[in-house]
């Protein structure tokens, strides 16, 4: 849980304290449209109540210092290292105060967790084209999962948490646009936050008000914090359900690109996970169908992990927007008769002849490209593979 100390944390009362009472304001708005619960309008009146309470942070930040530094206070201190718990009576009380809202954000994320369990796609169900939400790790390397046989070890994967995304339907965006997403479980040991925005997560050996989790490490306790951003009215909280997250997440993401389903200068949101109680169960392959997949298939194939195809295109066409642009089907083009002359150059024949065969019937048949893409694909495709076969053999 978060912690608060008067004696310490004053000082980030005015700026860290304020976005967090903020955004806890801002969710709980979304979750009473959405959610429609009364659990979440006590809450939000339980946070009005406060900010009645303390209508300027800034100003109990003066009276504490000034309580702490009075000639009694530093004599005290000067006698026993260290302060008296009510060095400061205002500061007391506004710690117990804030201490309860913690309470209420570690009760109502109890909430989101049954939210995630219920709302997340199986992989089994999850249907190119169809509606979906799962929660997923996007990266171009292994799981990173300690108990996925095919865990790696490095000083990245070390950390004990690990950063997911909620993508759906409505918010395709994967970090870093990387194509390979690795759904993960949601479940009550694991889940430590939810945001509608990338959350900067790290960890630390002391809690703070940006401690969201803990764990321990050769009998020495780690504490995962998030929220630590250069925006101070935004703080990673941990109430909000996946249709909260979903919505904000969209609703940010327009603000910042104009158009759906396009991610050039956007970073994801941001659902932190404990690490070694989190499991793997199935993998996605997302992308713009004018996105050549050829290493992203063959790093998953050469680990054996088997995957669906999501193509943001098909997304697209259903709320009526353009899968490609007009310069993207040449774009292309161009770039797939190159890509296939470099891996005709780099692999023996057999092989080359091998890789296209199974990316036909792995990728291009699932993926439900569109006709002008298509036919691109079996222009250059059938100077080398027989494609009545490959779709032959696809059913």
């Amino acid at each position: 849980m978060r912690k608060f100390n008067y004696i310490n944390d004053y000082k980030v009362m005015s700026i860290s304290l304020k976005g967090y009472i903020e955004e806890m304001k801002l969710e709980l708005q979304y979750l009473i449209e959405i959610e429609k619960k009364q659990i979440y309008e006590d809450a939000l009146k339980m946070i009005e109540q406060f900010t009645q309470k303390y209508p300027n942070l800034y100003e109990v930040e003066k009276i504490i210092l000034k309580d702490i530094i009075s000639p009694e206070n530093i004599e005290y201190f000067y006698n026993n290292k260290k302060y008296k718990e009510n060095a400061s009576p205002t500061g007391l009380e506004f710690q117990r105060d804030i201490q309860k809202l913690f309470e209420v954000e570690e009760y109502l994320k109890e909430i989101a967790i049954k939210s995630f369990q219920s709302s997340t796609t199986s992989y089994e169900n999850i249907k190119n084209g169809e509606d979906f939400l799962i929660v997923g790790h996007s990266s171009t390397q292994l799981p990173g999962l300690p108990k996925d046989s095919k865990y790696k070890y490095n000083e990245y994967y070390g950390k004990h948490y690990i950063s997911c995304s909620l993508i759906s339907n409505f918010d395709l965006n994967t970090y870093n646009q990387n194509s390979i997403v690795y759904i993960v479980d949601i479940n009550p040991d694991n889940y430590l936050s939810g945001s509608y925005y990338d959350t900067v997560t790290k960890e630390s050996t002391s809690p703070s008000i940006y401690t969201i989790g803990e764990t321990s490490l050769n009998g020495e306790k780690i504490y995962i914090d998030a929220g630590m951003t250069q925006n101070n009215k935004s703080f990673a909280l941990k109430i909000a359900t996946p249709k909260v997250i979903e919505r904000l997440s969209v609703k940010r993401e327009l603000e910042e690109n104009k158009t759906p389903y396009v991610y050039t200068n956007s970073l994801t949101n941001e659902i932190v996970l404990d690490r070694d109680k989190t499991h793997c169960k199935g993998c996605l392959l997302i992308a713009n169908e004018t996105k050549t997949l050829f290493e992203d298939f063959m790093f998953l194939k050469r680990n054996n992990i088997d995957f669906k195809c999501i193509n943001i295109g098909l997304y697209k066409e259903k709320i009526n927007i353009k899968r490609n642009s007009t310069e993207e089907p040449s774009m292309f083009k161009e770039s797939l008769a190159k890509q296939l002359f470099a891996l005709k150059s780099k692999l023996n024949i057999q092989d080359f002849l091998n890789l296209l065969s199974e990316y036909y019937k792995e990728v291009v048949i699932p993926m439900n490209y569109s006709d002008e893409i298509l036919i691109t694909i079996n222009t250059e495709f059938s100077k080398y593979i027989n494609l009545n076969e490959q779709k032959t053999k696809a059913k």
